[in-house]
């Protein structure tokens, strides 16, 4: 009689493109739940100092015989990051990283799993961890457009100087660390030119919305800011309906978007534009 072996996590330093190669399977059949984690991977195929100058690591949770059932990330200084994940993956997950010398401050991935990391992590380093910002991911069902008066445009390289303010109001809205340097994060968007401005009738620009490139047919809506001198007057909505107009333009057939649980009105905005849940996420942080 053999005894069946529990799935273990492998962890893959540096090398994005071996993780996605290994990860693709999962990705095909759960596209939507590790969206961020397949756009950072994919960010790091393309730039390994994306995210900083530390070694970024990969992990891949497996069973015996190889299949993936879950998917991580660690890009230092941020937090881990994780697809959704069974409860006991998280407690794996912090004993591998921690038995192979790593000490990230956090982590992110559905509630269950999070909050059993954060209990292993403690024990493990007397660190305690607590409950962050929960993220919820939607997908649209049906486009409901909003329009109010101007226009979107694509941003360009004149707008450089200002999606960079944005980009930091934005990161400061949010309270979180900025994902990359607000530069970078600029030349990056202006590179895949999927970042639109939304215009008054006057030329003015007043809210911007941008989406990840396409993979499978699947894109993700990002970074919908309004400057506080322009808020209430629908521009995000408007954005976010032309940027969801411009994937759906280009074939996508899969758009998703994150929203933090805490803020009511975002939440409702892209409810009403025919964004559903999915499912959360959650953080634990020192």
């Amino acid at each position: 009689m053999t005894t069946a072996t529990a799935p273990a996590w492998h962890l893959i330093p540096a090398d994005a493109a071996t993780f996605l190669d290994r990860a693709a399977p999962l990705l095909r059949t759960a596209s939507a739940a590790h969206t961020v984690v397949r756009s950072v991977a994919r960010n790091v195929c393309g730039d390994p100092a994306r995210y900083g100058t530390e070694t970024p690591y990969f992990a891949t949770y497996e069973e015996a015989d190889g299949t993936v059932r879950g998917l991580a990330l660690w890009t230092p200084p941020y937090a881990v990051l994780a697809g959704p994940l069974p409860e006991s993956a998280g407690a794996a997950l912090a004993e591998t990283l921690h038995g192979a010398g790593l000490r990230p401050g956090g982590v992110l991935t559905t509630p269950e799993a999070a909050e059993e990391y954060a209990k292993r992590w403690t024990s493990l380093t007397g660190t305690p961890l607590r409950p962050g910002r929960r993220n919820r991911l939607h997908a649209l069902g049906t486009l409901v457009p909003h329009r109010v008066p101007g226009r979107a445009r694509p941003a360009t390289d004149a707008d450089a100087d200002l999606l960079t303010a944005w980009f930091r109001g934005f990161s400061a809205d949010i309270d979180e660390r900025p994902p990359s340097d607000p530069v970078v994060w600029t030349a990056d968007i202006l590179a895949k030119g999927t970042c639109l401005l939304w215009e008054t009738p006057g030329g003015t620009p007043v809210a911007m919305a941008a989406r990840t490139p396409a993979t499978g047919g699947s894109t993700r809506v990002t970074t919908v800011y309004t400057p506080p001198a322009h808020r209430r007057h629908g521009y995000a909505a408007a954005v976010t309906t032309a940027v969801t107009e411009a994937a759906l333009a280009g074939g996508c057939t899969e758009i998703l978007l994150n929203t933090d649980v805490a803020n009511p009105t975002s939440n409702a905005l892209y409810r009403r534009l025919g964004y559903q849940p999915v499912r959360d996420f959650q953080a634990w942080t020192e």
